[in-house]
């Protein structure tokens, strides 16, 4: 058996929020008070969030380490269906069958989604 978890808190700088939908079990479209780009100033919906998450792979005959991750993010939604994400991540491995000690991985996240 392995064994994995994280705790994520987010908050929206610009005052939106993100419904969650109980039927479904999952949280919907964030849609920003004013859309980006409109060519009416809106400046879409901006959110800062920090996630912290750690796995553990190792188990009877297998060592397949462990990791541990702490993220920093700022999340631009332009509108309910475009965002520009930012992200700085911190990265901790213990063991497993490529590592020898421990190894820190410092890395930098840079994507853009479009969901339809």
């Amino acid at each position: 058996d392995f064994f994995g978890w994280y705790a994520q808190v987010g908050w929206f700088i610009t005052g939106e929020s993100r419904k969650f939908k109980k039927t479904s079990g999952s949280w919907s479209r964030t849609s920003p008070k004013a859309n980006f780009w409109t060519g009416e100033g809106g400046r879409g919906a901006v959110e800062i969030a920090i996630r912290w998450d750690s796995t553990d792979l190792t188990d009877a005959n297998i060592d397949g380490g462990e990791m541990d991750s702490l993220s920093v993010n700022v999340n631009w939604y332009w509108n309910p269906n475009t965002r520009m994400m930012f992200g700085y991540v911190w990265t901790d491995i213990t063991g497993g069958p490529n590592v020898s000690g421990d190894a820190n991985l410092n890395y930098v996240i840079i994507r853009w989604q479009i969901d339809f």
